[in-house]
């Protein structure tokens, strides 16, 4: 099929493995999609209004986590192939740099949070009604981020050497502590304050800050390559901060034009009015429930392709990337057919409008239609990303969003009186020109290559894989050893035999 080089074939072997990794991620991010739809089915007993402003608050944060997933993701493709090079010391550094880096530039995004949250409001519509959740949601949910983007850094280099189990219980706790807090704090119940819409920040700070002290407490507690002691987080050597920043700073930007891309379109959709914001809140909960196969395939990529390039195995990591297409692809219409069946179910849970429940639904089977072209997208991406061919991956991701779809969705969202489900279409529609470019970066093999050579060997990387090469050549040569004596015992054992 078109969807990968067709001499890479998959196998039971391969695909037992991937879901191995994939599975827990995927579930982890089930039980958090699962736990943002029933806090929106809570927010949306408050009104539409209460909707609409967390749903602006939240495409405002989308930079933030924008700011996380570039850094986190840009570092853990170090953090992967200085593992499959056994290069613990550049392991730690790339993760001290990860959390160092995201500090530092989610901070403006959180005081913008608490000092201007009319005028984040404002950018996406100027209803009045929205400005009074918004300002009651945005400072809280704001320094939430500080929280959840150190947890989010150490999770991800957890996935990047192999750990997906551990994010999955941490995840199960953090989610339920959010469900809970959100129920007393929103609505007051059990002597609890009734905050409505802050009880909604309120629950994911406490639920953020939960999570941060078990992702540190595992992490102290366990024997991770990558752990570090506080003392030691600006020790960083410049050669670590050169590679990795050439890869990971355009990543990072890829995020933060693609998160702001994000803010941009939702704006354009919501130029049809304010049901239609509360609308895309509700078909984003709810998609969020099938795209918890992305999270599970960037885990794989990380481990199937990501530490074989480490390790310089080039030809066994350029195969796991066509099968990791090949996989995603057939993956995505079971989805996709889950998808379009939740359309009939999910939209009648909110205490909403008959008219936003039908838009919401109509919305949510479009994206199941699209789903095998955003899924094979979103794979290429991982593919490239996996290499470092961050050049390729921005054309595609972000590049391709604001100079493609947003200027298309701009001229039907300013210039036509058309439905907000023609203009919708052509923004989904415009994705299937972009799996053709994604396919085509991916068959330049541009990321089939091993980013470790760029940094130095210390003296102790040095010591430690010339032990692990004595090793291997006594194991080998004990090997050949036990061979040539059991062809000695078993020429011993023929002589008898033919003697009697």
């Amino acid at each position: 099929m078109f969807f990968a080089n067709k001499g890479y074939k998959l196998d039971r072997a391969f695909v037992k493995y991937v879901f191995h990794i994939a599975i827990p991620m995927m579930l982890a991010q089930l039980i958090t999609s699962s736990v943002n739809l029933i806090d929106n089915i809570m927010v949306g007993q408050l009104g539409g209004l209460a909707i609409g402003g967390v749903a602006a608050s939240n495409r405002y944060f989308y930079l933030g986590l924008a700011v996380i997933v570039g850094v986190s993701n840009g570092t853990a493709i170090f953090i992967a192939q200085f593992f499959g090079a056994k290069r613990q010391s550049k392991v730690q550094e790339s993760f001290r740099l990860s959390i160092i880096a995201t500090l530092i530039l989610i901070v403006p995004v959180v005081l913008a949070a608490i000092l201007f949250p009319d005028t984040i409001i404002r950018f996406f519509n100027k209803d009045p009604g929205l400005l009074t959740s918004g300002r009651a949601y945005l400072p809280i949910a704001g320094i939430a981020l500080i929280p959840q983007g150190i947890s989010f850094c150490t999770q991800s280099a957890m996935r990047a050497v192999g750990d997906t189990k551990t994010p999955l219980k941490i995840a199960v706790v953090t989610v339920l502590t959010n469900v809970v807090f959100n129920y007393l704090l929103i609505f007051g119940h059990f002597g609890f304050p009734r905050m409505g819409v802050a009880g909604a920040a309120a629950g994911t700070l406490i639920a953020r800050i939960v999570e941060l002290t078990l992702t540190g407490w595992v992490v102290y507690r366990g024997s991770y390559c990558f752990s570090t002691r506080i003392r030691d987080m600006f020790k960083i050597p410049r050669d670590i901060v050169r590679e990795v920043s050439n890869k990971s700073l355009p990543l990072t930007i890829n995020e933060l034009l693609y998160g702001s891309a994000m803010a941009m379109i939702f704006k354009l959709y919501a130029t049809r009015g304010t049901d239609v914001m509360a609308a895309m809140t509700i078909l984003g909960t709810n998609s969020d429930l099938f795209f918890i196969i992305y999270s599970g395939l960037a885990a794989a990529t990380f481990v199937v392709v990501s530490q074989p390039l480490g390790a310089n195995k080039l030809e066994e990591a350029r195969a796991n990337g066509y099968r990791m297409i090949r996989f995603s692809s057939y993956l995505s219409v079971i989805f996709a057919s889950l998808m379009f069946v939740s359309s009939f179910i999910v939209p009648e849970s909110y205490q909403v409008a008959p008219e936003i429940k039908s838009m919401a639904a109509t919305f949510v089977r479009i994206y199941s239609v699209f789903y095998l072209v955003y899924t094979t997208n979103v794979q290429c991406f991982y593919t490239l990303r996996s290499g470092g061919d961050t050049k390729s991956s921005m054309i595609m991701d972000s590049g391709f969003f604001w100079l493609i779809n947003i200027p298309m969705v701009a001229i039907a969202a300013y210039l036509t009186d058309w439905s907000i489900f023609v203009v919708f279409l052509i923004g989904q529609f415009v994705d299937v020109i972009k799996m053709g470019l994604a396919l085509y970066l991916v068959r330049r093999e541009g990321w089939v290559k091993n980013l470790t050579t760029g940094c130095a060997i210390t003296d102790a990387e040095a010591d430690a894989q010339a032990d692990a090469q004595a090793d291997a050549e006594a194991g080998a040569q004990a090997e050949v050893q036990a061979g040539a004596q059991a062809d000695a015992q078993a020429g011993v054992k023929a002589d008898s035999e033919a003697s009697v």
